[in-house]
């Protein structure tokens, strides 16, 4: 806990007894001299001149919040006194007596200003219950929110008129993939306002009831993203399990494994269940659980992977087929072939064995159809390959085919190998990948029957499997450019 959040925690707990409150009456008067101050508040220039009154009245603030230094006891006592008037005015706050929303939004300017990282809501001791009159208003301003997003400047380059519309598009649409595309042009900059943020934290708080009332019409992902970064990334999740509003589930993901949350790498507990119980929930929903995969697990996320090798225990058959599909191969040891390892042991834990072998199917049928890029005319592979898959691939080995079928599946990957020079290929390089190609192939069987000789991970690491004695086979070593590789001859490959 920072400094100033400290101060903050220690003058909540003592403006919760009785004492002396003080009103800011800078902040109020600057308020009281507009008519419409929601619509104020919002403008950059005229924000700045309410919040500023406060600041000037309570200027120890910004000292302690820059430098995370006590305030005097004189101040310290200023601070609880304003928060005791705080709580008692947003405990008793009436609509009728505030139709222009004047104290209203006074109340949430100061309640910003004085939190300092802490959180004036969770601050709130229990016996302090918001009144209907003010929960109903902080409901009306997050149900209000809308968003506008535009190019900037007077003359936007053309690719960024083209991306603005683009994702607009995707917004209307509920296009997650393109959603998730726009938004990166946008999100190291977003920041929800702090009407959204102080309204969503209250509710929260106070009536989570009406906070699901209020996003329930969300329809544009701005909006929903405002709601999910108000709020820590599991009380997000939770949010996302509680509504049935699409923008708002994809929010709360987006914010529990956006590099921007705290949970990413790694996520514990809290987050893990709540995030599960969101996967299962979106798989429902086959064409949008397809768009998800596209846009999570394309390049596997870490931190997402527990929570999605426990979804893929439960969920349906074809949301297994997308899991699979989603992922980009790419031929070689990546951080995405680690993470997926990672779910797919958790996954392996808790799946039947009717269930792990859909997988390990599913995913042996993509990797033989994919063979390290063999469609692609741009890949070479100039050594031993890999793929994000792999972990599924020995599982298949293990779990779908028996002795027999591992040695067969080694005896054609050396039958292969032998047949080679027989072959005719246009260039060296045809050569060369072809041969990487079935020695990639070789990896999975020849590790899958290590692991059952000696145990250890069904994730192949830090070492290569080769069907013949590199020591004693020099030129076959140097015909195929072998010399730089690392390499292990295994009982496998007998």
């Amino acid at each position: 806990m920072s400094g100033g959040a400290a101060v903050f925690a220690r003058a909540m707990t003592k403006a919760a007894r009785p004492g002396e409150e003080i009103a800011p009456q800078a902040l109020l008067l600057a308020v009281a001299t507009h008519d419409e101050p929601l619509t104020v508040i919002a403008d950059h220039d005229l924000g700045d001149e309410i919040f500023g009154a406060f600041s000037a009245e309570f200027d120890f603030l910004n000292f302690v919040r820059a430098t995370d230094k006590a305030p005097t006891a004189d101040n310290f006592d200023r601070l609880v006194a304003l928060l005791r008037w705080l709580s008692r005015e947003v405990a008793n706050w009436a609509d009728a007596d505030d139709l222009q929303r004047k104290k209203f939004v006074a109340l949430l300017v100061a309640i910003r200003s004085v939190e300092m990282g802490g959180n004036f809501w969770s601050a709130l001791p229990d016996h302090i219950q918001l009144n209907t009159d003010f929960l109903a208003a902080l409901e009306r301003v997050i149900a209000g929110s809308s968003s506008t997003f535009t190019t900037r400047g007077l003359a936007p380059p053309i690719w960024e008129q083209e991306a603005v519309a683009k994702f607009q598009e995707a917004d209307r649409n509920a296009d997650w993939v393109g959603i998730a595309d726009g938004w990166r042009l946008i999100e190291h900059g977003f920041s929800p306002s702090f009407l959204i943020v102080e309204s969503v934290q209250g509710l929260n708080r106070f009536a989570p009831d009406r906070l699901l009332k209020a996003i329930a019409g969300f329809r544009q992902i701005v909006c929903a993203m405002g709601v999910a970064h108000a709020l820590a990334p599991v009380q997000a999740l939770a949010i996302g399990n509680a509504t049935d509003n699409p923008y708002v589930e994809f929010a709360a993901a987006h914010r529990a494994l956006s590099h921007r949350s705290p949970l990413t790498c790694p996520m514990d507990e809290a987050g893990r269940q709540p995030l599960t119980d969101l996967l299962v929930k979106v798989a429902s929903d086959a064409a949008r659980w397809k768009a998800w995969m596209r846009v999570f697990n394309r390049y596997p996320i870490q931190a997402m992977q527990p929570s999605l090798g426990s979804a893929l225990a439960v969920v349906d058959d074809l949301a297994v087929a997308a899991f699979v599909e989603s992922v980009e191969l790419m031929g070689q040891a990546s951080e995405g072939r680690q993470a997926l390892a990672e779910g797919l042991r958790m996954f392996r834990v808790e799946a039947q064995l009717d269930r792990r072998r859909l997988l390990w199917k599913l995913a042996h049928e993509r990797w033989v159809g994919w063979r390290f890029g063999q469609g692609d005319v741009h890949a070479h592979p100039t050594a031993i390959g890999y793929s994000e898959l792999d972990y599924a691939i020995v599982g298949y080995a293990l779990e779908c085919v028996d002795d027999v079928g591992r040695s067969n599946a080694i005896r054609h990957t050396q039958d292969k190998l032998n047949a080679i020079d027989n072959a005719w290929y246009g260039e060296v390089t045809e050569l060369i990948s072809e041969w990487n190609r079935i020695l990639s192939e070789f990896q999975p069987y020849a590790h899958a029957s290590e692991v059952l000789r000696a145990g250890g991970d069904w994730l192949m690491e830090g070492k290569n499997y080769l069907p013949f004695d590199p020591q004693a086979q020099r030129y076959v070593v140097l015909r195929y450019w072998m010399d730089a590789i690392s390499v292990r001859q295994t009982a496998a490959a007998d």
